[in-house]
């Protein structure tokens, strides 16, 4: 039979405890420094309490993402505003 290990009782070192949850102040880490990132800018996207978007890429992701929410679960199949006058197929929404 196999012998078991209570682990219960056992003290951990400060190395064990590191090696076991190395990889928790790393993500954290890397989500801080994402947010601190896109958050320097903020002050020239918003102002007066109002969003100034720069280029179309962001009011194309606010359509798509507008037609997602009030058309739950459908997303946007055919978008007018692409390849005017014509309109193309909007194909996959989203970056993920």
């Amino acid at each position: 039979m196999s012998e078991q290990t209570n682990t219960e009782g056992e003290e951990r070192s400060p190395l064990d405890v590191l090696q076991r949850w190395y990889h928790v102040p790393i993500l954290l880490g890397t989500v801080v420094f994402m947010l601190w990132t896109r958050l320097r800018s903020y002050g020239n996207f918003v102002r007066d309490g109002e969003v100034y978007f720069r280029g179309n890429d962001a009011w194309y992701h606010l359509r798509t993402t507008n037609y997602l929410l009030e058309n739950w679960p459908n997303t946007l199949p055919y978008d007018v505003w692409t390849g005017f006058p014509f309109g193309t197929n909007a194909g996959q929404f989203g970056t993920l």
